[in-house]
């Protein structure tokens, strides 16, 4: 990644945590990731950091990586992250460029392995990278919710990076 990409190219999200690559939730495992109202539908599979200290990122711009060194969907607390890339060089834009369009109050359900926990919109955020709150968005405390995160914003070719983080924050409404 270090040489200058085409505008198609995703990069990971960039979010930074210390991490025990031993630990993973005993909760359920998320398989599949919904949003109805923008067509957003996407396998999903776990990850972990890669030697950066950055959340791995599927390749494929139609598949989301689950962060296993945190919450589980309808674990009951903390944050759910999912996460994929917006496009690449070879696909284009993927599922999740439409994050943008997410209005509140839409609906998420996150088919798990052990059934589906039905998410609601509460904000959806452009952040600039260098301000994005890792602490609050890998939080394993608080209020159950889910972060949906890809890039966003204006891509600079010369260093192969977006500049903004589009980040989608859900609250549990129901498990089934």
């Amino acid at each position: 990644m270090g040489s200058p990409r085409s505008p198609t190219t995703g990069l990971p999200t960039p979010v930074r945590r210390a991490a025990d690559p031993t630990f993973a939730t005993t909760g359920s495992r998320p398989l599949v990731v919904t949003v109805g109202s923008i067509g957003l539908r996407s396998t999903v599979r776990p990850v972990g950091v890669d030697q950066d200290g950055l959340m791995q990122i599927p390749t494929d711009v139609t598949t989301a990586g689950w962060y296993r060194h945190g919450s589980s969907p309808g674990e009951g607390a903390g944050a759910t992250v999912l996460a994929a890339h917006v496009d690449t060089a070879t696909s284009g834009k993927g599922p999740w460029a439409a994050l943008t369009r997410v209005r509140i109050g839409s609906e998420v359900v996150v088919q798990t392995s052990a059934g589906a926990v039905r998410y609601r919109t509460t904000s959806v955020n452009r952040i600039r990278k260098s301000g994005l709150d890792t602490a609050n968005l890998f939080s394993s405390t608080g209020p159950e919710r889910l972060h949906l995160v890809t890039c966003g914003g204006r891509f600079d070719p010369s260093t192969g990076h977006y500049d903004q983080n589009v980040v989608v924050v859900a609250q549990r409404i129901s498990t089934s």
